[in-house]
């Protein structure tokens, strides 16, 4: 059973990645819900990690990311061979 604080950090890594129209929850979903979390901010920083600049490249790769189309579909797309 996982903590109410960590619970509430995995629904808005969920929610961001619903945002953003990604089908997959990912780990830098996780990792930017920590870096604005309360208690995950002091966790990384204990761990060596600058938080703010996690937060700048994990923006930028969750930028990079393909998105579900607005009508929730994906493109069908042939087999490269």
């Amino acid at each position: 059973m996982i903590g109410k604080d960590l619970e509430q950090t995995f629904g808005r890594a969920v929610a961001d990645a619903r945002d953003r129209r990604h089908e997959l929850l990912t780990l830098e979903h996780v990792l930017r819900a920590l870096v604005d979390d309360a208690i995950g901010r002091p966790i990384l920083a204990g761990c060596g990690v600058e938080p703010d600049d996690l937060a700048g490249e994990r923006e930028e790769h969750l930028d990079d990311q393909p998105r579900v189309p607005a009508d929730g579909r994906w493109r069908s797309r042939r087999p490269s061979r």
